[in-house]
């Protein structure tokens, strides 16, 4: 609860007491009446020095007191908020609304409960029903401009929050939305102006002092931000992210022990704070107590099943510090036999099959994994790739699956295979693959340590089981875009992609950048929210997939046969006969024809090819594929994402609209 709002809500109480008690008649219902007021500012006040926990339980006292008492369900709703139980918040604002609570403070918390829940449109209903009636209030126009933000962070939006500026010079969710907006611009004395401002006329505040700390971390000022996140939890001792921001703080100078101690610390004021959990173990693996940030990872997850940062974390750490028959890989894998059926069930299966390796690079010795890989590569046709995965299987010793007698008869049907009538193993065979860096960075509203690293981890696995690409490493933005692609064209990458991961409770936002390094140009971007259940699993898959959509098929010429040609791509890479392909000379780059295929294998084609001119394509030369052959009076169509993302921006922007009305009025 805000200040001002516990202000506004004991108003409000003593003018329904003073009612209340004028009609009563029977002799004990004034003691009983007093009871409940007294309750009630108790927990007003309790809130509003930041014991919300401890607001919530008297609120509720208040009300067993008298059920009827409207204000209180007003001043729980909002006590729920905070704590994230927003089916509690709304359940006790519909009882408030029956007992017909006067005033607006019900309607504005009503609004924010359905921007935290992503009701936009609701909200925006509950401001224009206000404004209709009251049309010079500050605080409702100053909600109605921040929430115009979802529909484009642009300079309009920021002209008019800057105008409003100039009339509520004072209110704080303002102040906070044009530091937010100001640090998203890269305006750094915009940003220091706004905080000051904020500071100035809220210092007392937990949320002030805790952007300070923020902004302070981001600038390199580890000390400055360790000062503000101790007022900040000096104010408000169970704020959550203040801790997380100290023990960043103390991380960043060096002191693990005392960074150590602040999760503790706020594990201790909230066991069952996920968080907390998630970033201790973080912590820890970096020192390299595994058996701690194993059990910690685990207690988050048990603590939320659906935190999925926390399920990639501990793949991450046990894959990093474990041999590769460590039985703590199995239980890690299990997700993704289950994560790929489903998209299989969907008809999904580029993307299952990506998941199946995925789940393979945990544990390449699960049986069942790999069956289910086999099966899939059996139901589109792949035999050669079949019975790769039933000699694997041989090799770890399973002994199920019929296995010797589907190995005889698939080695017995891939006879007259391409690889077999050129006798070139495929899966050895040379080829040419896009090398890629991933840089990760993670936003101001994630409060997760090192969430968008292990997530740029998570897709480069995916991105890595294509034969189209090669993930040369994944790293943490360093702060400047040049030097970025800089480092990664000296890895000799021909690409860097950039990943901005932003977590919220309930919301994934993945914003991928594509850029070449030879040029430094933007090929293409993409912005990718995903919420409900396995929103990070669906969002990194999609940010996978249209990574690979832009990386081009690429061969190489392995032998040539008079005008019979073979090269290094095939059926997995949706290659059919006549299907056209363009050569071209190994270190020039220079054209050399244009042929259709005629038969393929799993990862080779065969091309029936003429040279248009001299005939100087030999072997090692590079293919690129270009797909089937244009149709009569065809013409070229503009490249669609199968979603419409990009224009999506009232859900682009809700994480950074949801966290502005975290922040007080």
């Amino acid at each position: 609860m805000m200040r001002s709002t516990a202000e506004r809500l004991v108003a409000t109480v003593l003018f329904l007491v003073a009612v209340g008690a004028a009609a009563q008649t029977t002799p004990d219902a004034p003691t009983l009446l007093e009871r409940a007021r007294m309750q009630l500012e108790r927990a007003v006040s309790t809130f509003d020095t930041g014991g919300i926990l401890e607001a919530a339980d008297l609120f509720r006292r208040t009300l067993a007191i008298n059920p009827r008492y409207a204000a209180a369900e007003v001043g729980l709703a909002e006590s729920l908020i905070w704590l994230g139980d927003y089916e509690g918040a709304l359940a006790s604002l519909d009882r408030a609304e029956a007992l017909r609570f006067p005033g607006i403070e019900a309607d504005l918390l009503r609004a924010r409960l359905s921007i935290l829940t992503g009701d936009t449109r609701t909200a925006a209903a509950i401001y224009d029903e206000i404004l209709a009636r009251q049309p010079y209030n500050g605080e409702v126009l100053v909600a109605e401009a921040v929430l115009s933000l979802a529909d484009g962070i642009g300079p309009v939006a920021y002209r008019r929050l800057q105008t409003l500026e100039a009339r509520y010079p004072r209110n704080l969710q303002l102040l906070v939305a044009l530091i937010e907006l100001s640090i998203r611009d890269g305006n750094d004395v915009a940003t220091r102006r706004y905080v000051d401002l904020a500071l100035r006329y809220h210092n007392d505040n937990a949320v002030v002092q805790t952007v300070a700390a923020r902004v302070s971390l981001a600038d390199g000022d580890a000390d400055g931000a360790a000062q503000y996140a101790r007022n900040a939890v000096g104010i408000a001792p169970a704020y959550d992210a203040a801790w997380l921001l100290l023990a960043q703080a103390a991380e960043q100078m060096g002191r693990s022990d005392e960074a150590r101690t602040h999760y503790e610390q706020l594990i201790s004021n909230d066991p069952n704070n996920h968080r907390a959990w998630y970033a201790r173990s973080v912590l820890l693996a970096r020192e390299g107590d595994l058996d701690q940030a194993t059990a910690g990872l685990r207690r988050a997850l048990d603590i939320r099943p659906d935190y999925e940062i926390a399920r990639v974390a501990l793949e991450h750490i046990v894959t990093d510090s474990t041999d590769l028959d460590d039985p703590r890989r199995a239980a890690l894998s299990a997700h993704y036999l289950q994560a790929g059926s489903t998209l299989e069930e969907r008809f999904l299966h580029r993307s299952a099959e990506r998941v199946y390796r995925r789940g393979l690079q945990i544990d390449p010795f699960n049986a069942n994994l790999r069956i289910a890989l086999a099966e899939l590569y059996l139901y589109r046709d792949f035999r050669a790739r079949y019975l790769q995965e039933l000699h694997v299987l041989r090799s770890i010793g399973y002994e199920g699956y019929d296995l010797a007698d589907r190995i005889e008869a698939y080695d017995a049907l891939l006879g007259d295979s391409l690889s077999a009538e050129w006798s070139i193993d495929q899966f050895t065979a040379p080829r040419p693959r896009t090398s890629i860096v991933l840089v990760a960075r993670q936003d101001g509203v994630t409060v997760e340590p090192d969430a968008a690293l292990h997530i740029a981890r998570y897709l480069g696995s995916l991105v890595g089981t294509s034969q189209n690409a090669a993930v040369r490493d994944t790293r943490s933005h360093p702060g400047d875009r040049t030097r970025a692609i800089a480092d990664a064209r000296a890895g000799d990458a021909d690409l860097a992609v950039f990943l901005d991961a932003s977590l919220e409770d309930r919301r994934v936002v993945l914003s991928v950048e594509i850029v070449d390094t030879l040029s430094a140009e933007t090929t293409y971007t993409r912005t990718i929210p995903r919420t409900g259940r396995g929103r990070l699993d669906t969002a990194v898959q999609d940010a996978g997939a249209a990574i690979l959509s832009r990386i081009p098929v690429r061969g190489s010429v392995l032998a040539r046969r008079d005008d019979r040609v073979l090269v290094s791509f095939g059926a997995v890479d949706g290659v059919v006969p006549d299907d056209l392909a363009e050569f071209r000379m190994a270190r020039s780059g220079q054209v050399l024809g244009t042929a259709a295929v005629t038969r393929t294998d799993d990862l080779l084609a065969e091309f029936a090819y003429r040279s248009q001119g001299p005939d100087l394509l030999s072997r090692g030369d590079e293919v690129l594929y270009r797909g089937a052959p244009p149709e009569e009076g065809e013409q070229d169509q503009p490249t669609t994402d199968s979603e419409a993302d990009n224009r999506r921006s009232t859900t682009v922007n809700l994480p950074l609209v949801q966290s502005l009305f975290r922040v007080p009025d």
